[in-house]
């Protein structure tokens, strides 16, 4: 049996945008930015990222988690821009009877 995205998130997928560095090699030192554009649901994750002040409530910050299609090839270390804030591809888990792979994001702080 084999899953796929539209039958798991439906309605819910939304295009964003993925700004992927792309390093320079002898001939062209300088690094450049890659930008295109994928379908993605991507959705609030609870398992990290805990900010035990209590003044805060104990809130879940900075981190979210989502799925993408296989064929975008999303890797590690790529940007995505959701609601204004850029997030950076932390962790990539590929699943084997689907055509889309989960993965998580971690809130970028002065662009680190």
């Amino acid at each position: 049996m084999e899953f796929t995205l539209d039958e798991f998130a439906g309605e819910e997928l939304r295009n964003y945008e993925i700004t992927r560095k792309i390093t320079g090699n002898i001939d062209n030192p300088k690094t450049t930015d890659h930008k295109f554009n994928a379908a993605m649901l991507i959705c609030k994750k609870t398992l990290r990222g805990y900010n035990p002040n209590l003044q805060d409530g104990g809130r879940i910050i900075g981190v979210l988690s989502g799925k993408t299609l296989k064929v975008v090839g999303l890797k590690l270390d790529d940007v995505i821009e959701v609601e204004g804030y850029k997030y950076k591809v932390t962790e990539i888990l590929p699943r084997i009877y689907a055509d889309f792979v989960e993965f998580s994001l971690e809130l970028m702080r002065n662009g680190q």
